[in-house]
């Protein structure tokens, strides 16, 4: 389960990521 638990973490991260570049991308 633990490895799971990495896996969403990394999920996570990128999905954040994403919103940030689309914030971006709608301020521009």
């Amino acid at each position: 389960m633990a490895g799971g638990g990495h896996a969403l973490e990394i999920f996570k991260h990128q999905r954040d990521k994403a919103d940030v570049l689309s914030c971006l991308a709608y301020n521009s």
